[in-house]
């Protein structure tokens, strides 16, 4: 088994809204303080992927809808969350 950090965070509001967008697109001045800011512009919680590859476990509705950074299947984080990817502008 081996661990990565997929260069994706998962974005949850006070809304409950939920975005997965990548790494780079994350704004500095929030993130030293563990936010992002929605697109509805609400702050919003940072949930880094850290994924673990094990391919034992198949790749499913867990992972791609999760809203929190840990995954542990045979993706190693890749399709964490992609059930909530940003639309881009």
């Amino acid at each position: 088994m081996t661990t990565t950090t997929s260069p994706a965070v998962i974005l949850v509001c006070g809304a409950k809204h939920i975005t997965r967008i990548p790494a780079a697109a994350v704004d500095v001045h929030w993130a030293r303080h563990g936010y992002s800011l929605c697109s509805c512009g609400r702050p919003a919680r940072q949930n880094w992927v850290h994924g673990k590859t094990n391919a034992a476990v198949r790749c499913d509705a867990r992972c791609t809808n999760a809203r929190r950074g840990d995954c542990e299947c045979s993706c190693g984080g890749e399709n964490h969350g992609t059930d909530h990817q940003a639309i881009p502008a």
